[in-house]
């Protein structure tokens, strides 16, 4: 017997929302919602002066696609910022739409030495 085109589907949707669950991707019971991933604050912090140095800088950090992988949104990426800034990793200043990042190092080279040295 020859399934569907419709059950077919179906049934790959529901494989892949297990898989999802299986990996940890996915959280709650009736109502699915993707967990966030672990991502380390110093980690975050060296992504956002990596993509700096692309172009990536003041607001346009905040909304920067590349924060999408981790499954962040504005808000979660500004406590990021919050969060980096307390740890003494960058600095952080916003005020409405002007936002200004700034590193204690200029090269990436420096700041993944000093990220090192911090971890141990």
């Amino acid at each position: 017997m020859e399934w569907s085109a419709s059950l077919r589907s179906t049934r790959v949707a529901r494989g892949l929302l297990a898989a999802l669950r299986d990996f940890g991707v996915l959280a709650g019971a009736a109502k699915k919602h993707l967990k966030p991933l672990l991502l380390p604050t110093e980690s975050f912090a060296f992504l956002a002066m990596l993509r700096g140095t692309l172009g990536h800088r003041g607001n346009i950090s905040l909304s920067d696609p590349c924060w999408q992988l981790f499954f962040l949104n504005e808000t979660g990426v500004e406590r990021f910022f919050i969060e980096a800034q307390q740890r003494r990793l960058l600095e952080y200043h916003a005020a409405g739409a002007v936002v200004r990042i700034e590193f204690p190092v200029a090269t990436l080279d420096e700041y993944a030495h000093e990220l090192a040295q911090r971890a141990h």
